[in-house]
């Protein structure tokens, strides 16, 4: 994995739900699109106003799906759309940032189920 110079570490609810994200939906399009089950290579994180939203609103993604969240093929909207379904897979707060500015000490270990 390449981490950037900004880079903020993962907390341990982030890790776990990425985690979980692979093992219980492995890639999130082709589950859902294609309806077959392939692994996940990418976290992949959603971009709001050219500033990643955080480790916590990641989408589990094949390398081609990957592509198509960088290539314009999947929206800004659909990547969220996507991002509330793999929140409800797997039994997560679907709760969105009011701002781009996400204070990540309001997630608490309680939002990942044991």
């Amino acid at each position: 994995m390449i981490w950037h110079r900004n880079a903020k570490p993962w907390t341990k609810a982030e890790t776990e739900r990425a985690d979980r994200m692979a093992v219980e939906i492995g890639c999130i399009y082709c589950w859902l699109e294609r309806c077959e089950r392939r692994n996940c290579d990418h976290r992949h994180h959603i971009i709001d106003g050219n500033k990643r939203m955080g480790h916590w609103y990641t989408l589990p993604v094949c390398e081609d799906d990957h592509r198509k969240c960088h290539d314009g093929t999947y929206s800004h909207a659909n990547q969220i759309d996507t991002w509330l379904k793999v929140q409800h897979a797997l039994n997560l707060p679907d709760d969105l940032p009011k701002s781009k500015i996400f204070r990540r000490e309001l997630l608490s270990e309680a939002d990942v189920p044991a």
